[in-house]
């Protein structure tokens, strides 16, 4: 057995009032079939109903305002979703013109490609 529970005789309290000897709260609050609760238990009743009646009041006043949330979010998504499928197909249609255009005049697209390469490496050269 552990060493460090202390049986029910160590665990005695002398009251302050010159009363008997009564046992520190026990290790389990599990009470005995047929126990009253004790008065301390019957005092918090009231407050612990309040809590538990205040926290109801919470969630019935935060239920609309997190639906209203959700609703929210799930159209951003869509949204989202419709603008990223137009920048998709925007996207698309930029790189077939493009193919389209080198295609057409392959000749022009490498002097243009050689302009923007020979720009950038300027640009890279006098930002060091």
């Amino acid at each position: 057995m552990n060493d460090n529970i202390q049986s029910d005789r160590d665990s005695r309290a002398s009251w302050p009032n010159g009363g008997t000897d009564l046992p520190l709260p026990g290790r389990s609050i599990l009470l005995e079939s047929g126990d009253a609760l004790p008065p301390a238990a019957d005092m918090l009743d009231g407050p612990v109903q309040s809590a538990y009646d205040g926290i109801d009041r919470m969630a019935d006043v935060a239920a609309p305002t997190v639906r209203q949330l959700a609703e929210g979010a799930a159209a951003a998504e869509v949204a989202l979703r419709v603008k990223a499928t137009q920048l998709r197909e925007s996207s698309d249609q930029w790189v077939d013109s493009a193919r389209a255009k080198v295609r057409g005049s392959p000749l022009v697209a490498i002097v243009a490609a050689v302009a923007l390469g020979a720009m950038v490496g300027r640009l890279a050269r006098s930002a060091r």
